[in-house]
């Protein structure tokens, strides 16, 4: 069970639960691009000694609080460039919009850094376009129905996810990619992955 926690696993059995083991692999910056005049985001991070902020394109910035939505208003019309700032990459565990359809995000990347990274959220971010790599993180769930993220990009995500080693995880997609993508979608289906890509 400690050898599994050393590698970000959670192990639960009855009675007790242990948690992947927290490294510190110092302070990180996940950058995102919106469109519009506001942006909500979230993201979730665990440690009681990790410490966030958004910074924003107005110059602005905005503590980060796990579980929290941080929204920004009166950026004006076009697109935007943010980070987020963790003291601890390897403490982050959930990424992207406060809700559905509601960060106008067009890119996020930066995430080779976090690798307890286990949701990606981009629900119905309808101007998507843009995702970093995540074959670093531990990404169980990637939230991408409603994105405008190619076929290109999908093929991408599946090769990153094979790369995980993660077992049981959930793809929601509006498409599955090309052909070049299929034995990393088999790959995926063997290990219990539920590709939800319609």
């Amino acid at each position: 069970a400690e050898s599994l926690s050393g590698k970000g696993w959670t192990v639960a059995a009855n009675g007790w639960t242990l948690e992947p083991q927290l490294p510190d692999n110092g302070e990180q910056r996940i950058d995102f691009v919106t469109s519009g005049d506001a942006v909500s985001m979230r993201c979730d991070f665990r440690g009681e000694d990790t410490v966030a902020a958004w910074y924003w394109s107005d110059g602005t910035s905005t503590a980060a609080v796990s579980g929290g939505t941080a929204v920004k208003t009166g950026l004006g019309a076009g697109e935007h460039s943010h980070h987020l700032t963790i003291s601890n990459g390897a403490a982050l565990l959930r990424f992207g919009s406060g809700s559905g359809g509601a960060g106008g995000l067009t890119s996020m990347t930066g995430f080779a850094n976090t690798p307890a990274l286990g949701v990606l959220f981009a629900f119905q971010e309808t101007l998507l376009t843009a995702l970093g790599r995540t074959n670093a993180t531990r990404v169980r769930e990637y939230h991408l129905k409603g994105t405008a993220l190619s076929a290109a990009v999908l093929d991408q995500v599946f090769a990153d996810a094979v790369a995980t080693q993660v077992v049981n995880g959930q793809i929601w997609s509006d498409n599955s990619g090309t052909a070049a993508s299929d034995a990393d979608r088999a790959t995926l289906v063997q290990r219990g992955w539920s590709l939800d890509t319609q």
